[in-house]
Order: structure tokens, then C-alpha cells, then sequence
């Protein structure tokens, strides 16, 4: 369950990515990690997918399956402490560089802006910043 993001991680899935460009670790552990996302915050199917073409909802529902998915796939903490390594290892190579260079500055960004908000509404505006900086790399599971 560890191997899945972005997050969330391009924390989101545009439909250019293809699967097979996920590891097979990834693939597996983010669809277990869907499930329980919805699951545990009743978040549809539709409201997950305006995420992934860069809608953002401000809802609850949407904020919550957010935060889940970053702190079940383990690359963030309670303490929004971001596992680098895994997320490294997580995202895939044609854009993990870069990709993972936005996602640190948008860590930074947050944490200046939202040090005291709760870890749900951080990870969110870490999502929607991630968006932002790179709308082309996005991808959101």
C-alpha cells in the first residue's frame, strides 16, 4: 500500500500518462489505495475525475480522499513531511525529475502559507499548487 500518489503525485492522472508508464508496484498498491480513499470519505467517482483534469472542488469529500491518498501511499506524514525517496521511486521517469523539483517547492510554498491549517486542507493546496506549476505532468489517482 505504500507504492501509489500523488499523491498523488503528477498527487494527480491525466490521461497522458499511460499505465504502463506506472511501475507495477505503483499500479497495484493505487488502485488498493482508490478503493479504500473512497471508501473512507464517500467521495464519487466524477468528483475524483474533475480532479484529474485540473477541476479542483473545494468540498470536503474531495479533501479528504486527497489527504488520504498522500498519507495511505506513505510519502507524506502527520507532521506533512514528505518521504522523498519513495515519492522519487513512485513517480515515473520521464517527468520524475522535474516533476518531483515542483512537488518540493510546493511542499516549501505550503508550508510557509498554511503552517497552521490541518493536514487536510495542507495536502490539498499542495495538490492544486503541484497542479499549477505544471498542468502537463498532472496525474491523479
Amino acid at each position: 500500500m505504500k507504492f501509489v500518489l500523488l499523491a498523488v503525485l503528477c498527487i494527480g492522472s491525466i490521461s497522458c500518462f499511460k499505465e504502463s508508464e506506472h511501475n507495477e508496484k505503483f499500479q497495484k498498491a493505487s488502485k488498493e489505495v482508490h478503493r479504500i480513499c473512497m471508501e473512507e470519505t464517500g467521495i464519487t467517482q466524477e468528483a475524483i475525475d474533475n480532479v484529474k483534469k485540473g477541476n479542483f472542488d473545494d468540498d470536503s469529500k474531495t479533501k479528504k480522499y486527497n489527504n488520504c491518498l498522500w498519507t495511505r501511499i506513505k510519502v507524506m506524514n502527520e507532521k506533512f513531511e514528505l518521504d522523498e525517496k519513495l515519492l522519487k521511486d513512485l513517480l515515473p521517469e520521464r517527468i520524475r525529475d522535474v516533476q518531483l523539483k515542483f512537488i518540493i517547492e510546493c511542499l516549501e510554498e505550503t508550508r510557509a502559507a498554511a503552517a497552521d491549517l490541518e493536514s487536510v486542507e495542507k495536502t490539498y493546496l499542495l495538490t492544486k499548487c503541484i497542479y499549477n506549476k505544471k498542468p502537463e505532468n498532472w496525474f491523479y489517482i
